[in-house]
């Protein structure tokens, strides 16, 4: 029972501390009526993400 507690205040802690130093999503809508997404590819050195 203490393994499960401090596992779960342990990532309580890890995860607020990992938003806190993330960056701002900008989000721009190119096209609406887009039901399936058939790509995705990650942008180079981690800037994003390009949704096709």
């Amino acid at each position: 029972m203490r393994r499960i507690l401090l596992a779960i205040v342990s990532f309580s802690l890890f995860s607020s501390w990992a938003n806190a130093n993330l960056a701002p999503v900008n989000v721009e809508v190119l096209q609406t009526r887009l039901d399936h997404p058939w790509s995705l590819a990650f942008l180079p050195d981690n800037r994003g993400m390009l949704i096709t």
